[in-house]
């Protein structure tokens, strides 16, 4: 219910504003607060989303406090109309990215209808096919997420000729016509981010992400490791592979990180580090946050330490 709120807010200041950061915010939301609370086969929930966990923390079939379902519910009943959105002056803004069929009236007038298509938020490239357009010249405004830096787009095959930031909307105005197409590439690398320095939480720490997704280290994944003690280093790059069967078709990320030897659990309350941990290298294995806890019990970390 707070993503949902949270949500709710941001798509209030997106349009008072017009700034791309909201929307951001909102497909974060979307693909990892509000996707996460609830099971792979639909059937199971989350009153919170913990970004750590000693595998005690799993989904309920039902609870006391039941607004969350019927909530899930209508925001995806709703979602269809977080897509797209129009100015007074007669513009189209797209906010988020699927595949799908969208009839836009105008507000003066005319009608826009078009085709997207993409296999987001696995992959960056989503083209959009232009299948009517109204007489007049109109603005077409993308979304280029703060993440995809170096986001090119093409117009029927030709550099738009419009500049495409990171974090804001790039406009193509053009007499469009039918059949016209334009394609947005955005660049996924993996990324780590880490949080605000007033965040005590999440000092010394980082956490991995690809596209929209924030993604987290499974013990699932990583047998003989214990993810509570895994660290991975800021400067080594983890890589992506896809692995369709996996949790009903994920991108995966590795990379080399290492396992710290943890204090005495039956030692006393404080112990002495005159000396420093031992460590040694392991591979690290992380999936979408959304879809953990899906398998057996087990620990489970978004925010790593730096090794």
């Amino acid at each position: 219910c707070a993503s949902i709120g949270s949500l709710m807010w941001n798509w209030r200041m997106l349009g008072v504003t017009g700034q791309a950061r909201f929307a951001d915010v909102i497909e974060r939301t979307l693909y990892n607060g509000l996707l996460s609370g609830l099971s792979l086969d639909g059937e199971n929930y989350f009153y919170t989303n913990p970004l750590t966990d000693d595998g005690t923390h799993r989904r309920q079939a039902w609870f006391g406090c039941a607004c969350c379902p019927p909530n899930v519910a209508r925001l995806l009943a709703q979602l269809p109309g977080y897509f797209y959105s129009t100015t007074d002056e007669g513009d189209v803004y797209v906010h988020l990215y699927a595949s799908g069929r969208a009839t836009i009236a105008l507000p003066g007038g005319g009608t826009v209808a078009l085709t997207q298509s993409a296999n987001y938020p696995w992959d960056g490239t989503v083209t959009f096919a232009i299948d009517q357009a109204p007489d007049a010249p109109f603005a077409l405004h993308l979304r280029i997420p703060g993440w995809a830096h170096g986001a090119t787009v093409t117009v029927n095959g030709a550099p738009a000729g419009a500049q495409a930031k990171s974090g804001e909307y790039i406009a193509l105005r053009r007499a469009w016509k039918a059949g016209d197409t334009v394609t947005l590439s955005l660049p996924m690398p993996v990324g780590m981010v880490t949080g605000h320095p007033a965040v005590e939480s999440t000092e010394g720490r980082v956490a991995l992400t690809r596209g929209p997704l924030v993604y987290c280290v499974e013990a699932a994944d990583n047998p003989g490791v214990d993810v509570r003690a895994v660290a991975v280093h800021p400067g080594v790059a983890f890589v992506s592979c896809t692995e369709p069967g996996l949790l009903g078709g994920i991108v995966v990320l590795s990379g080399a990180g290492v396992e710290r030897t943890r204090t005495d659990a039956n030692g006393p309350l404080y112990q002495d580090v005159s000396q420093p941990a031992a460590s040694h290298p392991v591979r690290v294995t992380a999936i979408p946050y959304y879809a953990w806890a899906n398998r057996d019990a087990g620990p489970m970390r978004v925010w790593l330490p730096m090794a």
